[in-house]
Parts: C-alpha cells; structure tokens; sequence
C-alpha cells in the first residue's frame, strides 16, 4: 500500500460477464484460510507491527463468524516497537483479470493516524503493479483510488465514470506529482469511505479488471442491485462506474497478476504529510506520537468483511 487512488468505470466495451466463472469464494467460517499474514516491517514506512495469525487470535484482532470476518487493531495498550500492533493479510492465489465483489459492511474510521486499504498487488513492487480499490488516511472522508506503476502508464478523464480525477500519471516517480502518487480518482460521496462509509452499513465494492481497462463500482447498502449478489453479476447492468484505468496505458503491461490484500497502518509518509492540514495537529506534535499514547481512539479502526468473490 503506496500514496494511491482508484477509479470507477462504466460497463467496459466488448466484454460480457458470460466469459466469467465464480473461481473463489471467501466466506467467514474459511476465510483467513485462504490468506498469509504478513508479519515484515511494513514497506511504506508506516507506523505499525503487522501480526502474525496466531498472534492476531491470541490478540483478539481477528474474529469470524456467519455474519462476517473481523479485522482489528489494538486498541488497549501503549504501542511498542515496530508500532501500533494490527493486521495485513494477502491472498494465497493471485489473480489476472476477472471480477472482484467485495461485500464491507465496516471499514476503520476516519480517525487521526489510521491509513487503512483494500489493494491489490503485483509480486515487484512497482513492476507488477499496484490498484487500490479502497484507501484513505486520518480524518479524509472520501475513497481514493490509484493505480501505481512504473514509468509509461497515463489515464485518461473520458467522462464515463462518477468521480473525480486527481492525477492521471500512474509513474511512481511521475514528475510533477508527490513521489509514489500515482494516478488516482476520488469518490464524490462521504458514503465511499470511513465514518459515511459505516453509518450507512457500508457496501458492495467491484471491480473489473481487462485488457482495456480496470473498472470500480461502489454500491452503497440498502443501493445495491440484485444483479450484483446473483449467480451471474453483470457489469452492463450497473450503470456508471465510480472509476476508471484506461487510456495511455497498456494494462497488461503494467499490471501482472496480482494478490488480493487487507491492511490497517498507522502513519506513514502520507498521515505525516497530512497531519496538520487534517486537523491531527491539535491532538498531538507527530502522528506516531498520537497513535502511540492513544489506544481507545482506535477501537473502530476494524473491518467487518461479509464476503469476498472473484470471478474469471
């Protein structure tokens, strides 16, 4: 998880979701089965002592049941060491291509210091290639999306999908942009992400990914059409994207497969940046200063995933 940002796509051309079968599944009682626990200093820089599955259980961090997989931090002790103890999963398999439904029904709060992601990653850093589908750091409340990649990849603003773009230069040394910016769009709704995400019961998250182009929908609860959660999901039918990857960018060049990931850090080069503009400063001098003394302010910091598909 890099400085990033998504895109949402309308249907994308030439593509029907009849060339699609359900590959994987992840539901609650399975689901940490069919994921690693990353346990390495964190490669952003953050704040954060990523635990190890034994540890998050014994921690009370990770929890399952019918209604969903939870996903947290600690929350009742001075922070040690590396940081704040949390967790960053990543899928055992990698993906290239397809449909990714994700079902939230909560995602951390928009607090000082958490820098939560739902993200996508090749196996090189910057190489492979980097989306993240959801992202957001202290008290931001809109989604951003982004796409990270090495030298040669730019999207395009077509007007076919909802939000805002940021950046369009996906280079991580982009010249111009802040280092590891990449090309990114942002939600135009505070139901996308954090606090709005969750008072309203969070919501379906897809994303398409082809040759042509990587496409986002964001269905908020009680929004969602019965199409998506059908045996047959089909894009055409979801109206306009909340993002979209296309244009100067040849997608199969910059993105290889890729493993499906889960994370909340603390900090980071993007929190520090952001601290005194997001209004962090008036809690502490530094974000790792905060995150460290501050343990209660972060008991919403967790997800609650209800369901996990992927479609090829």
């Amino acid at each position: 998880m890099r400085l990033t940002g998504f895109i949402l796509l309308a249907a994308l051309p030439n593509l029907s979701i009849a060339a699609y079968n359900l590959v994987d599944h992840y539901v609650p009682y399975t689901f940490f089965d069919n994921f690693n626990f990353f346990t390495d200093p964190d490669p952003s820089g953050s704040y954060v002592n990523y635990l190890s599955r034994a540890e998050a259980q014994a921690a009370g961090l990770i929890w399952k049941s019918t209604g969903g997989v939870r996903i947290g931090v600690d929350s009742t002790s001075i922070a040690e060491g590396r940081g704040r103890k949390s967790v960053r999963i990543e899928s055992k398999k990698t993906y290239l291509h397809g449909l990714i439904i994700a079902d939230i029904s909560h995602m951390p709060a928009a607090v000082c210091g958490v820098w939560p992601a739902f993200w996508t990653n090749g196996a090189t850093w910057p190489d492979d290639g980097e989306f993240d589908i959801v992202e957001g750091v202290n008290t931001r409340n809109l989604n951003l999306m982004v796409g990270h990649t090495t030298s040669g990849c730019r999207i395009t603003d077509t007007g076919a999908f909802s939000g805002q773009l940021i950046s369009s230069n996906c280079d991580i040394n982009a010249p111009g942009q802040p280092m590891n910016q990449g090309c990114s769009i942002q939600g135009r709704s505070t139901r996308t992400y954090g606090n709005g995400f969750n008072n309203f019961g969070g919501g379906i998250y897809a994303v398409q990914w082809t040759s042509t182009a990587i496409s986002v929908w964001f269905f908020s609860r009680g929004y969602i059409p019965s199409n998506v959660q059908s045996a047959q999901p089909d894009p055409a039918q979801w109206g306009r994207p909340l993002s979209q990857f296309t244009g100067a960018c040849d997608i199969d060049r910059f993105f290889h497969p890729q493993r499906l990931i889960f994370n909340t850090a603390f900090c980071g080069p993007w929190a520090n940046y952001l601290w005194p503009l997001d209004g962090c400063s008036q809690k502490a001098a530094t974000c790792e200063e905060y995150v460290k003394n501050h343990p209660a302010d972060f008991a919403n910091a967790y997800w609650i995933i209800k369901s996990l598909k992927v479609y090829q």
